[in-house]
């Protein structure tokens, strides 16, 4: 009875031992950029210079790089599109591996005139059912879609 009482003042001061935090506000400069020194000053940036940036570098190699990695670019608006077509291909890959089903039906009618003959009637109805499943011996559609 002592031992949960002395276990019950402690957990008491525990509660009771709390810091007084106080809610600090953080401090930010008003610019993020120090004041140029000695005259200098910062001209109005130039978009077309700076959509090609690295021929100021004066490299050949890295200004073909570049021109072939904007040219292979896609661009935001295709993005879509190109999701769509990966995943009709994924779904055209997996497909090679379930079975392929397929059902006919169909019905025809035809009387006979009574010119020539008696006249007839007569109905033609067929149905048709087929189920392939392709055995994948040596694993050709096993492989994930890439």
């Amino acid at each position: 009875m002592l031992a949960a009482l002395l276990v019950l003042i402690a957990l008491a001061r525990c509660g009771a031992a709390r810091p007084n935090y106080k809610n600090l506000k953080p401090h930010a400069p008003a610019t993020w950029q120090a004041q140029l020194e000695a005259g200098l000053n910062t001209p109005p940036p130039d978009p077309p210079s700076l959509a090609k940036w690295w021929t100021t570098l004066g490299a050949p190699i890295l200004a073909r790089l570049e021109e072939g990695a904007v040219a292979g670019n896609s661009h935001l608006k295709d993005a879509p599109v190109r999701v769509r077509e990966a995943r009709a291909l994924r779904g055209v890959e997996k497909g090679e591996t379930l079975p392929i089903l397929d059902a006919t039906g169909s019905a025809a009618r035809q009387t006979t005139s009574g010119n020539t003959g008696p006249a007839r009637r007569s109905r033609l109805y067929t149905a048709g059912f087929d189920a392939c499943l392709e055995s994948d011996i040596f694993a050709a559609n096993a492989v994930p879609f890439r």
